[in-house]
């Protein structure tokens, strides 16, 4: 059953005439969300059942075009929710940021925790860390050529205060160091290629997609929550298995209101590319059942055309 706080403005479902007039009505209602309502990119986010490129890429450009950023998560959701990462962009804002309070908790549980001492030794840790950001953080402010290397030897630097082995004892997906140097890798490559255009501070929000719309499928939003949320592609060839197995399709489909906290927008598109990028017909048939189940909550259908607002 869908809640009672999507009504309105607040849930819709739009078909629209194809999938270049999809992304300019989505693209311009997000324009009017930030610029309006005061809303961040990051409390926006766009779910697909599958292939984000494939049903958000037209959208992307639209965006791009109105000045906003939106990035397809896969591989840096993953790797924004590894432990490892988490504990260095908090080190790393320590170094950028005059306050991060959360920030300096979390380092120092991590390692009152990793080192097993009391509150009354944790000053030791404070201390150590206090020392660690005084003598680094003019590394950030007076090196302007920031490389692979030296990204990785910071980092490596980083490494070496929260300690290997407190890392790999208390995190067991890092006791084999070939896994660990991968995720650290990557992060040097994410790091090093945003400070060709960016100081640290904008680099770190953006590594985390602070200024980023993000695009993921259904399951890769598990657990999370956004302001607004627009599922795109409320229609057969995008809920493919619908047919043959509607009960789990539907149970997937109303997982992406669980992830709406106040305003949750559908779209189908009467045509779209295939996976060959050959433009073919889409059609709303099989999935009818979920349109009638949204009718039932008072939640109709609109069309949206070349000349619908």
């Amino acid at each position: 059953m869908v809640d009672e706080q999507f009504d309105g403005d607040v849930c819709r479902i739009c078909v629209c005439d194809d999938d270049t007039i999809e992304a300019q009505f989505i693209g311009e209602n997000i324009s009017r969300w930030i610029s309006v309502d005061g809303l961040q990119p990051n409390d926006i986010c766009i779910l697909v059942r599958q292939t984000p490129p494939r049903y958000a890429g037209k959208l992307i450009d639209k965006l791009e075009e109105l000045g906003i950023k939106a990035r397809i998560e896969s591989e840096l959701q993953d790797l924004l929710a590894e432990p490892i990462t988490k504990l260095l962009v908090s080190l790393l804002k320590l170094l950028v940021l005059k306050r991060a309070p959360v920030d300096w908790n979390s380092v120092v549980d991590f390692l009152s925790v990793a080192k097993g001492v009391d509150d009354g030794v944790a000053g030791d840790i404070e201390n150590g860390l206090g020392v660690l950001l005084k003598e680094k953080r003019n590394v950030l402010t007076t090196n302007r050529n920031w490389t692979t290397e030296s990204v990785k030897e910071l980092l490596d630097i980083l490494i070496g205060f929260l300690g290997l082995t407190n890392i790999q004892n208390t995190f067991r997906q890092y006791e084999q160091g070939a896994y660990l140097q991968g995720v650290i890798d990557s992060i040097v490559g994410h790091l090093t290629d945003r400070l060709n255009t960016m100081p640290w501070e904008r680099t770190i929000y953006d590594f985390e997609g602070h200024d980023s719309i993000p695009i993921m499928t259904l399951h890769k939003s598990k657990g999370l929550e956004f302001h607004t949320v627009v599922f795109i592609g409320l229609e057969d060839q995008a809920l493919w298995n619908y047919n043959s197995n509607p009960d789990e399709e539907t149970c997937g489909f109303f997982v992406a209101f669980s992830r709406a906290k106040k305003r949750m927008i559908m779209t189908a598109s009467l045509s779209r590319p295939d996976r060959f990028g050959r433009v073919r017909t889409q059609s709303i048939d099989t999935v009818k059942p979920l349109y009638e189940l949204l009718s039932q909550a008072g939640i109709e259908p609109e069309r949206i055309g070349t000349n619908s607002n």
